[in-house]
């Protein structure tokens, strides 16, 4: 299997009124992932995330350069529960004695 080299793609919302002009440059090994590697970084800027919560669906332009045709991608997120444990105590520290 050959390894994808990772590219620097531009990515924009037009939703936004947002043009080649205003994207930021991704890098990334795909388009599908630039686009969301994008709005990830857009929603923590912005500190927003209705996408991230899964109440919206956005599509990202990406292309190679500013200059070039865009491809669309609908981007869209959920929320998934994460959890973790910390040691309080094992069982010696519970006994008596």
């Amino acid at each position: 299997m050959t390894e994808r080299k990772a590219c620097h793609y531009v990515c924009w919302i037009p939703e936004y009124d947002h043009g080649p002009e205003d994207g930021i440059f991704v890098q990334a090994h795909s388009p599908e992932y630039a686009a969301t590697h994008y709005m990830e970084w857009y929603e923590a800027h912005n500190a927003e995330f209705p996408v991230g919560a899964g109440e919206k669906r956005i599509e990202v332009a990406v292309a190679e350069s500013r200059d070039e045709t865009p491809s669309i991608f609908v981007v869209s997120g959920e929320i998934v529960p994460q959890y973790s444990a910390i040691l309080r105590a094992t069982p010696g520290d519970l006994t008596d004695g």
